[in-house]
């Protein structure tokens, strides 16, 4: 697999990981602690992430590059 292929599947994982974690603490009883501003801005990071998912999805398919 070419270089930027392999930094696209990477790229694509990691946020994946990082959508987990976040959505994870946003789903715990810590979540409530966090100032409502910033509970405001977390869901729109995760929504930003998750669009941002899915338009590295969608090149992924397009280059036929199997995810892992």
């Amino acid at each position: 697999m070419s270089d930027f292929k392999q930094r696209l599947e990477d790229e694509y994982c990691d946020l994946m990981a990082k959508i987990g974690k976040l959505s994870n603490f946003m789903k715990s009883p810590n979540f409530a602690d966090v100032d409502k501003k910033q509970q405001v801005l977390l869901e729109q990071q995760i929504q930003h992430m998750a669009d941002y998912g899915r338009v590295l999805r969608e090149r992924i398919t397009l280059l036929n590059i199997p995810v892992k």
